[in-house]
């Protein structure tokens, strides 16, 4: 399974709906540059739309994302930047399904096997 969005696809995996074998890549719309920016990214996450995960700490959730990061990409630090487009779901089967957009023309649709 590929996942398009970091803010999604972590709840699945701690809560159990995914397993993390079962994540062969994660495509996100977000960035971070050092564990410093990626921690400060998980606070931002479980004050605003993480409520479900109130259970887990930060270093609980960082320890999933760091078991991940062989398999996170992140196209918004590509040259030219790029953006997941998810429109049927946070969770794709193949690479076939997953749809790009160029940041600097939101119109532009690129395919995932084509960036």
């Amino acid at each position: 399974m590929i996942g398009l969005s970091f803010s999604d696809c972590i709840p699945d995996i701690l809560q159990g709906q995914v397993s993390i074998e079962q994540v062969d890549k994660l495509i996100v719309g977000c960035s971070w540059r050092n564990q410093a920016e990626l921690v400060e990214l998980i606070e931002y996450y479980r004050s605003k739309s993480w409520s479900r995960l109130r259970d887990f700490s930060t270093e609980e959730i960082l320890a999933i994302v760091k078991q991940l990061e062989s398999k996170i990409e992140i196209p918004k630090l590509w040259n030219p930047p790029r953006l997941p487009a998810n429109y049927h779901g946070y969770w794709a089967n193949s690479e076939d399904e997953v749809v790009l957009m160029d940041v600097a023309n939101p119109e532009k649709r690129i395919f995932y096997r084509d960036a």
